[in-house]
């Protein structure tokens, strides 16, 4: 197995910087996932890595081999493209056999190599057929399939399932999750879609602006932002902005005045008594309860907006002056638009991070 590092790498275009990565480790078998909005450098950061383009500064190591100046066919890493880029006057066997003829294999050994990984994408008798008579999630296997047979060192996807309907989508992350666990191959993976980071990645990297902001598993990035563009980008918040009233800072929480005099709670790091700060405030922080049963801690506050979404339902609720967002599993509901309700908070997930 091989590892990736990046040291210092800065890719410009003009005066802009596209990338500038100080330093990133992927250890070898870790899947990792590069998350952002569009334009924030996590393609040009992967197509360095795969050595379609160039970098201006800085070095790209895989394991302890030094590839700056190693052309992509002999990086030994294999890329799974956003449209599949599929041959579509080539049969599923000719297109997975394709690098493995380029290489000058024996037929025998890549007969012997297609069969096993249309087994292991679980597409075994699709061989002869032209990729337009396959689905969108069979070619995307079939793309997967085709990146595996040359027995890559590194695999790098590029946004794989972003051409995929909605629940394929979904049904796709987990498979796609299995799968890459049972490789044990290094994985470097763009994507946009914040679920899909959170299904797929050992740890994801978040980037804005060229730039790395946090670097972490899926469980800490959601429920430990580093900053207000991370709780943003990686599932729902609400945020209240106000002042640091009182810190603790050896266990890492404490309360946040606001504009309208209430006080909330909250984890987070590197904050004092003072400091301009923003409360995130969860989905799954918030509990409606009728207001009889209002309890100690507990705000007054009213419903503004109820969209039944089948399964849960979407409230938007007032505190103060602010709209918080928070969902329930469908049922007996405590209010709806205009009713008084109290308004429950755990300060365990309320985050603050600085203003």
């Amino acid at each position: 197995m091989t590892g990736i590092r990046l040291e210092g790498i800065v890719k410009r275009y003009g005066t802009a910087a596209a990338a500038r990565i100080d330093r990133l480790e992927i250890g070898d078998g870790e899947i990792v996932s590069l998350l952002g909005p569009s334009g924030c450098g996590k393609t040009t950061t992967l197509r360095i890595v795969a050595g379609l383009i160039e970098q201006d500064e800085g070095d790209l190591w895989f394991g302890d081999r030094l590839v700056n100046d190693v052309p992509p066919e002999r990086r030994n890493a294999a890329m799974v493209f956003q449209n599949y880029a599929l041959f579509p006057h080539m049969t599923v066997r000719q297109n997975i056999a394709f690098g493995l003829e380029v290489r000058r294999r024996p037929r025998a050994e890549i007969d012997r190599k297609i069969d096993a990984v249309l087994e292991l994408v679980k597409l075994p008798g699709t061989g002869d057929r032209l990729p337009k008579q396959l689905s969108g999630g069979q070619q995307q296997r079939i793309a997967i399939a085709r990146a595996l047979a040359t027995e890559p060192d590194v695999l790098l996807f590029d946004e794989p399932l972003s051409n995929l309907d909605a629940k394929l989508r979904e049904y796709m992350r987990f498979e796609l999750r299995k799968l890459l666990e049972s490789l044990k191959i290094t994985t470097l993976y763009v994507t946009h879609d914040q679920a899909e980071a959170m299904v797929v990645s050992d740890r994801i990297v978040v980037m804005d602006k060229g730039a790395i902001i946090q670097v972490d598993t899926p469980h800490r990035v959601y429920r430990d932002p580093a900053s207000r563009f991370v709780a943003e980008f990686v599932g729902t918040a609400s945020f209240l902005e106000g002042r640091i009233e009182s810190w603790d800072a050896a266990a890492g929480r404490g309360t946040v005045s606001l504009a309208d005099g209430l006080s909330l709670a909250g984890r987070g790091h590197g904050l004092k008594p003072g400091d301009a700060a923003v409360l995130c405030v969860r989905p799954e922080a918030i509990s409606l309860l009728p207001p009889d049963q209002s309890g100690p801690g507990d705000h007054a506050g009213s419903v503004d907006a109820v969209v039944d979404l089948g399964e849960v339902i979407d409230y938007h609720v007032r505190l103060g002056g602010w709209t918080l967002r928070t969902r329930t599993i469908a049922g007996p509901r405590p209010g709806g638009p205009g009713d008084r309700v109290a308004v429950r908070l755990d300060p365990e997930r309320c985050y603050v991070v600085a203003g």
